[in-house]
């Protein structure tokens, strides 16, 4: 018989596509989340976006990747 592990965690990347509110939307459905593993978000952004850095809470990690060409 197989026992569920005791500490389950799960890693979500959210890249920045459609601009602050539907970012900010995205990751408070993923706070909201009941019952679920426990969440680490990685929100990785290019420098020019400015208000990415604001987004640090208790379990999202904004990740500076300097000036990114497209």
């Amino acid at each position: 018989m197989n026992a569920e592990p005791k500490c389950r965690s799960l890693s979500v990347v959210v890249t920045i596509v459609d601009g602050q509110a539907a970012t900010v939307a995205c990751l408070a459905a993923l706070g909201a989340q009941v019952g679920g593993p426990d969440l680490e978000i990685l929100v990785p952004f290019d420098e020019s976006i400015a208000w990415a850095r604001r987004l640090a809470a208790p379990g999202i990690r904004p990740i500076p990747m300097g000036h990114l060409t497209t």
